[in-house]
């Protein structure tokens, strides 16, 4: 179908795992020559890989069909099914978020990598890998002291957002 957008750029944004999944969808919409092709990619404190779990999280997780994970950040337990991780053993070459960031970066697709210095989930590192494997073409900006979160709690108020939350939406919008 079409996105109906009047003509304003089409930007796809993703935050932490999101952000992989973000860059996946730019790497795939550009393997299919998609029409649609985004003006932009915005990731945000997002790893360079698309799992790291040991074999043993890995085989729990296809014998049991899930693995559950309690997160940080809320308490709650998440559970992740095992069709997530057997895209990625199925097709391993496709899910590298590196080999994508280079397919992303030569395409000349503006990519701005954001990511906080405080950020004790996904380190600082891993954007400047995604930086890297782009071949120097993403922008990365570093939030200061910003966490995982860019310091937004969760829930997120509706009409009070903090200092580095405000940074994250003022420069995605930029």
């Amino acid at each position: 179908g079409e996105l109906e957008n009047g003509g304003r750029p089409v930007v796809v944004f993703g935050h932490s795992r999101g952000g992989v999944t973000a860059l996946l969808t730019a790497r795939w919409m550009l393997d299919e020559n998609d029409p649609a092709l985004p003006d932009a990619l915005v990731t945000a404190a997002s790893p360079s890989a698309t799992h790291r779990m040991t074999d043993e999280q890995a085989a729990a997780m296809r014998d049991a069909g899930f693995l559950e994970r309690k997160s940080g950040r809320t308490g709650q337990t998440l559970r992740i099914g095992r069709g997530w991780l057997d895209e990625q053993l199925d097709e391993p070459a496709w899910h590298d978020a590196l080999v994508a960031a280079g397919r992303v970066a030569v395409a000349d697709v503006p990519w701005l990598i954001l990511h906080g210095s405080g950020d004790d989930t996904v380190p600082v590192t891993d954007g400047e890998a995604l930086r890297e494997a782009s071949g120097g073409r993403a922008e990365m900006r570093v939030v200061d002291g910003a966490s995982h979160t860019f310091d937004c709690p969760n829930p997120a108020p509706r009409d009070v957002a903090t200092v580095n939350t405000r940074r994250l939406i003022e420069a995605t919008l930029a």
